[in-house]
């Protein structure tokens, strides 16, 4: 028989199940019967984060069934007034406090948005800097980032030295525009990446004649100075046969930085001239007057296999037309493009342009061959080349004129980009361009895109050409 009070404790329980089941059940009734905002319709959020448009995402509906849901959310309409945005595509509002609404059944519900900043900003350094860097700042290598997409204050207490190795400490600090505040300490070190630079002369072996594979060869390194005794030399030279031979020199500082140069080390007779008779003759008349230097150019492409014409040379040259502007006359600077028109009035261009516009060329053709300024070389070095095989454009005048000697006409500079400078050029105007193809004791045999074939006194010759800058150009494999 059970007991009575076990039959109460049961009852009782079914009572308290009752109650409670009947409170929520209240509970969801009277809950349901105003649409609840997420947070009462409050949202901070860290500047940087997106702030959502789609209403479903400030309302609470856990209490409704999913069909429910989708009813709520297509019924009711969210207002979003006056936010200042830091993007185009208003996604990330600025730092500030914003208000909307929603709208439900003829019902407003306020909406308060507050966008804070409480993240410090990020800051990164360089960890590496080259010895010897150009117009360093330390500035430079501080990298400071924030969510706020504001500028910070930044502060470095410390320095870098690029003109000694060594390893430096900078404190850096960074203050947004809200007061957040970041502190980093980096250790910069300052290390020497760059590596020795290998110079050399051309070189001719003569027959059965001892040949020094380091003759007029140097390296220099910026931190370790001359290093010429660490060259490896690899390859072979013999001067018992007639022929082309290629040399290779590695020398590495003691950073471990490492160049490589491949030199071209011709083996034959002694002779006393030389001419190279195979180089395509380009006249820069009738249409021309003033490209010769692109007829020049023209030659050696064509010389070296690359199907070019002159207008196509000329095509990629950079030119900068004369232009008269608050009574001064305009140009290029020389160095940088052609001035004037090579077909009616105009001037001339100097050998780094000229360079830019025969890799390109090159490039553009798949060709191997590689372009050298020879700016600089010795009339002898020159003529060396000349011996090895390859024609050479250099820049001299056209009658031999020295510079003094011939007509100037100035301008002031006009950069590609159009800016009007008060720096001014004073150009020659007897600027003219050939290619060196051969010699003899006492003279230089060139293709002269004026007249063709010419033979001029060395001489004479060497000082035009020196007055000029000594300005050459040379395509080798």
């Amino acid at each position: 028989m059970k007991h009575p009070k076990s039959v109460s404790q049961k009852h009782m329980g079914i009572i308290i199940l009752g109650m409670v089941i009947l409170f929520i059940a209240i509970y969801i009734v009277v809950w349901r019967m105003e649409l609840k905002l997420i947070d009462g319709g409050h949202m901070v959020l860290e500047v940087g984060e997106e702030l959502s448009h789609d209403v479903e995402d400030y309302l609470n509906l856990t209490w409704y069934l999913p069909s429910e849901r989708d009813n709520i959310i297509d019924d009711c309409q969210l207002t979003l007034n006056d936010i200042v945005y830091l993007d185009e595509h208003q996604q990330y509002p600025d730092i500030g406090e914003y208000q909307g609404t929603i709208t439900y059944d003829d019902q407003t519900y306020p909406i308060d948005i507050q966008v804070v900043d409480e993240i410090a900003p990020i800051i990164q350094c360089q960890e590496t800097v080259a010895y010897g860097s150009q117009d360093f700042q330390v500035e430079d290598i501080i990298d400071v980032s924030d969510n706020s997409q504001d500028d910070c204050d930044v502060q470095i207490d410390g320095d870098v030295d690029v003109s000694k190795l060594g390893t430096y400490t900078l404190n850096v600090k960074a203050i947004d525009s809200s007061q957040n505040i970041a502190e980093k300490t980096f250790d910069v070190a300052v290390t020497d990446q760059t590596a020795p630079q290998i110079t050399m002369k051309p070189q001719i072996a003569y027959l059965h004649e001892k040949f020094d594979v380091l003759e007029n060869v140097q390296a220099k390194d910026n931190v370790d100075g001359d290093c010429t005794i660490d060259i490896q030399v690899s390859g072979e030279v013999n001067v018992q046969k007639a022929g082309t031979y290629y040399l290779t020199y590695t020398v590495q500082d003691q950073a471990g930085n490492q160049a490589k140069v491949k030199r071209e080390v011709v083996v034959k007779e002694r002779e006393t001239s030389y001419r190279i008779n195979n180089v395509p003759m380009v006249l820069q008349l009738p249409d021309y007057h003033n490209g010769c230097e692109s007829a020049s150019s023209t030659m050696l492409l064509q010389y070296y296999g690359y199907d070019i014409t002159l207008p196509e040379v000329i095509k990629k040259v950079p030119i900068i037309p004369l232009e008269y502007k608050d009574g001064r006359l305009y140009g290029a600077d020389p160095h940088v493009a052609f001035t004037g028109s090579m077909s009616a009035r105009g001037y001339g261009i100097y050998v780094e342009p000229m360079v830019d516009v025969l890799e390109t060329i090159i490039n553009e053709q798949k060709g191997n061959h590689q372009v050298k300024n020879l700016t600089g070389s010795s009339l002898d070095d020159l003529l060396t080349y000349v011996e090895m095989g390859h024609p050479i454009q250099i820049w001299a005048t056209a009658s031999l004129q020295t510079y003094e000697q011939s007509g100037k006409q100035e301008w002031y500079i006009k950069t590609l980009d159009g800016q009007y400078t008060d720096e001014k050029v004073t150009f020659p105007v007897s600027e003219h361009c050939l290619v060196l193809i051969g010699f003899d004791e006492e003279h230089v045999i060139l293709n002269n895109p004026l007249q063709g074939i010419t033979i001029w006194d060395k001489e004479a010759f060497e000082i035009a050409y020196k007055d000029m800058g000594s300005q050459a150009i040379m395509i080798e494999e």
